[in-house]
């Protein structure tokens, strides 16, 4: 699957308890967005990390600068902005 690098917000140390539907919860208050991946190992278990793809730029800054660190299922999460890979 091809995400625009400049619009996908990383969000890492999930709780494996996060589903996508709190996900969008915690992140769409920023913006609207396109796309939520929550990241799984082969057996399907969550990994404890997803990818985030907003419509607009200007929603994902918004949503980096306020939700690094933030509380989301008792876990602080660890949010950064992915450059392409």
């Amino acid at each position: 699957m091809h995400r625009n690098a400049y619009l996908t917000l990383f969000v890492g140390r999930l709780s494996y308890d996060t589903n996508e539907k709190k996900l969008r919860r915690e992140f769409e208050q920023y913006g609207a967005i396109k796309n939520i991946v929550l990241v799984q190992d082969m057996e399907g278990k969550p990994r404890g990390y997803a990818f985030i793809e907003f419509e607009q730029e200007e929603d994902l800054l918004s949503a980096y600068k306020k939700c690094d660190g933030k509380k989301i299922d008792g876990r602080r999460i660890v949010v950064d902005v992915e450059r392409g890979r």
